[in-house]
């Protein structure tokens, strides 16, 4: 499980923390929209490795729950960013195998197109945002009872 969530949550930051902010930097910045469409091929090849590193941390994270049972934790306010973890996870999984076959591909063609560096920028805050609530969260970060850290 480690291994796959290491592949996965690696994978987005390096292509959210790394690559997207250097593509939208010089000298990528004053490419015409034409030539941006191949970066973005760069989401697309990992996105094979994401489906198989979403299904084996899937299945391990619903076993760990089950075998933990800390069911208190996802309905306690201090551990808001455990329930945003799951949620954004769920809604990664729906858009990776459903929503990104179907249609969302052709949309990001399309709006790359009309404004690459505005897309690569909500592309990176979309990935970013998760990644650094859950990581914050699970090292005790954002853990709040009453305005007071936990």
């Amino acid at each position: 499980m480690f291994a796959a969530l290491v592949r996965w949550i690696g994978g987005v930051s390096m292509a959210t923390l790394v690559i997207l902010p250097g593509l939208i930097h010089r000298p990528a910045r004053d490419w015409p929209a034409r030539d941006w469409l191949p970066l973005f091929c760069i989401d697309g090849r990992f996105a094979r490795h994401a489906r198989t590193s979403t299904i084996v941390v899937g299945l391990s994270a619903v076993w760990i729950v089950h075998r933990l049972a800390p069911w208190d934790r996802f309905i306690d306010v201090r551990f808001w960013w455990l329930l945003t973890m799951v949620v954004a996870s769920a809604v990664f999984t729906v858009l990776l195998f459903v929503v990104e076959p179907l249609f969302l591909h052709r949309w990001f063609h399309a709006r790359i197109t009309r404004d690459p560096k505005r897309t690569f920028r909500l592309r990176r805050t979309v990935s970013a945002l998760p990644t650094v609530a859950g990581t914050l969260g699970a090292h005790g970060a954002l853990h709040y009872a009453h305005g007071v850290p936990c």
